[in-house]
């Protein structure tokens, strides 16, 4: 017969039946990074919305659709948050990188980076340095780990630096500044008493907290700084 055109509308429901079958794979794939987990919230709140309401009044599917929207950002915030807390904490940016110790293969985040300075003249208070939020705190702060000093302030550029660990931190020198701190660490003597290290030396370092870490000391001028990496390892 000419002029009839036949239309083939899948059962009511057989859309609804192959997401739910297909729904495992779905969640498998989008729990690999905060975005696929939100498409699939927003995918998963349209369907509620078609399944539950689409004989409801508008005013109905209005508002229920706007509960379930605003459900749904919310838990996305959630969660996206909480894979940032597992790329790692970085004040001053993430990297990851891998190295062996004592045959086997650890993996690193840098939790901090970055270079402090400060004034050093006769009869001025040095501070103390917290690698582990990298900045200086008070005298008697439990969360300090080093004290640095010129061993000879009036002749900063060829002064030595004094270096004095504290709540439980310790340090070596490094004689290949490429080194990772914790290359060797086990075979390694580690300092947890004052000594005195060269300008420009590379230091690695365990903080009070247990981060390793490297720290290089110089002076310049009338200020010393130290430039620092802390890492956390896994």
């Amino acid at each position: 017969m000419s002029g009839v055109s036949v239309t083939l509308h899948a059962p009511p429901g057989a859309a609804v039946q192959d997401f739910v079958q297909s729904a495992p794979d779905i969640i498998r794939e989008a729990a690999r990074s905060p975005l696929g987990l939100l498409a699939l919230l927003v995918l998963a709140v349209a369907t509620l919305a078609l399944v539950f309401f689409r004989k409801s009044s508008d005013a109905i599917k209005l508002a229920i659709f706007g509960v379930f929207f605003l459900a749904a950002v919310s838990f996305g915030i959630v969660v996206a948050s909480g894979f940032a807390r597992q790329a790692g904490p970085g004040a001053h940016g993430a990297d990851t990188s891998s190295a062996g110790v004592q045959g086997h293969a650890v993996n690193a985040t840098v939790t901090s980076r970055g270079l402090l300075t400060t004034v050093v003249a006769p009869g001025t208070s040095l501070p103390f340095w917290d690698l582990d939020a990298g900045c200086s705190v008070a005298m008697g702060d439990k969360a300090a780990d080093f004290f640095f000093k010129p061993s000879d302030p009036y002749h900063l550029k060829r002064s030595k630096i004094g270096v004095d660990p504290l709540n439980g931190a310790r340090y070596r020198v490094l004689t290949d500044t490429s080194a990772a701190p914790w290359e060797g660490a086990a075979a390694a003597t580690w300092l947890s008493t004052p000594s005195e290290v060269s300008q420009g030396a590379t230091v690695a370092c365990v903080t009070g907290e247990k981060r390793y870490c490297k720290f290089t000391l110089r002076t310049e001028g009338k200020s010393l700084s130290v430039r620092w990496t802390t890492f956390a390892t896994h």
